[in-house]
């Protein structure tokens, strides 16, 4: 499984600081699933959550060990809030520049433990209500299981 911790330090350092983009992020953490964040969220502006998606093994095989490949997943949920009409037209250009951020903050990042780098799987809006679009973004990285035989 992917550090969530990791990741979370690494978006805040590069969003949070208005390191990419000049953007303002007044939340990022780690929540258990999508529908926690949303039914748990009070107050949205621009927020982050990242949420576990779950591991798959690819491949395995044994030569003096058996090996199994691991594709661990995991979901950025961005909120942002349309501050300046009801139907989300001018949000969705604000919405695309949090996206751009997490995506040049994740993609080829190595976090700790891992083999291979992020890579990015794809992405949904997920709602758009009261103003607040809601859009996840996924990425995979991985790493083995190895046992000695």
């Amino acid at each position: 499984m992917l550090g969530l911790i990791e990741l979370r330090t690494r978006l805040r350092a590069k969003i949070g600081k208005g390191l990419e983009n000049d953007l303002m992020l007044l939340q990022c953490d780690v929540a258990a699933t999508v529908e926690a964040v949303r039914e748990n969220q009070t107050r949205v502006d621009f927020s982050i959550h990242i949420i576990p998606e779950g591991d798959r093994g690819t491949e395995g095989g044994t030569t003096g060990m058996t090996i199994s490949r691991v594709d661990s997943g995991v979901g950025i949920l961005i909120g942002v809030k349309d501050m300046s009409d009801a139907i989300g037209s001018d949000g969705q250009d604000t919405l695309k520049l949090y996206r751009e951020a997490v995506a040049k903050t994740l993609q080829g990042f190595t976090p700790s433990g891992t083999t291979r780098p992020l890579w990015y799987t794809d992405g949904d809006l997920i709602d758009y209500q009261d103003g607040i679009f809601w859009w996840l973004e996924r990425f995979t990285g991985g790493f083995n299981i190895r046992e000695n035989l």
